[in-house]
């Protein structure tokens, strides 16, 4: 600040030459970073758009959670109770769980959803499976394993959003838990 106030007090034109070519300065400096921030906005808009997979990439083939696990998709599943070797998630009052993950939708997937418990029989019997909104059957629950195909959609969709749940009616007034699992997978069919 000194040697400024000394350069105005020998010479004001020349001190505010001085200013003007550092105010030019940062114009420019400024300048260069508003195109970087453009082009790295225009870089993201363009990674956004192809969903961070390149070409040639190998599109996931697999989903699986373990009860065990950390939750980080599903909203309303209460912390894992251990047993023996394993540990199940008890579903919470709402009755169902949901997801919604990134894989393709032009191949048919096998999904598995292991049940430890039902609240009742009834819950048991309201027990079901809905894939981006349609209803599917379960093609199988032997040993609590409860199995499904899902289909391939014609579209080039790639997401997958399930729901798997009992209706809410079918839970008894003083419990406020439907069914329990141990694990989901959904597999590309071979």
């Amino acid at each position: 600040m000194q040697r400024s106030y000394e350069r105005f007090e020998i010479s004001p034109e020349a001190f505010f030459d001085h200013v003007d070519r550092a105010f030019a300065d940062l114009r420019a400096v400024v300048g260069a970073l508003e195109a970087r921030v453009d082009g790295l906005s225009a870089l993201t808009e363009e990674i956004t758009r192809t969903r961070l997979i390149t070409a040639g990439a190998p599109a996931p083939a697999r989903w699986t959670y373990d009860a065990r696990l950390p939750n980080f998709l599903f909203d309303d599943v209460l912390e894992p109770e251990p047993l023996d070797g394993c540990a199940r998630r008890w579903v919470g009052a709402g009755g169902r769980i949901t997801g919604r993950l990134r894989l393709p939708r032009n191949v048919q997937y096998d999904l598995t959803i292991e049940i430890e418990d039902f609240v009742s029989d009834a819950a048991a019997r309201s027990f079901y499976l809905r894939i981006d909104g349609m209803q599917y059957p379960w093609l199988g629950n032997a040993a609590k394993r409860y199995t499904s195909i899902v289909l391939a959609e014609e579209e080039d969709a790639d997401t997958l959003a399930f729901e798997i749940g009992v209706d809410p009616g079918c839970i008894p007034p003083e419990r406020d838990v439907p069914f329990s699992f141990r694990a989901i997978d959904i597999a590309r069919r071979q």
